[in-house]
């Protein structure tokens, strides 16, 4: 790319982040830790029970 776009740039930027990260840990070493790992709380629930509670319920990252 000559002059990349800024979400061009990210996204190529991504894909070498991704990469690494595939190339740095077996999909069998992931999985074992994802059975250790705690339950998830519900992406959904979870700002329903904010709004309801009248707290903010932001995605952001």
């Amino acid at each position: 790319m000559a002059n990349p776009t800024i979400l061009e740039q990210i996204l190529a930027d991504k894909v070498v982040e991704v990469a690494a990260a595939k190339a740095s840990r077996s999909l069998n070493s992931l999985e074992a830790d994802l059975l250790q790992a705690d339950p998830v709380r519900g992406f959904a629930r979870a700002m329903r029970d904010r709004i309801s509670q009248r707290q903010s319920a932001v995605i952001a990252e």
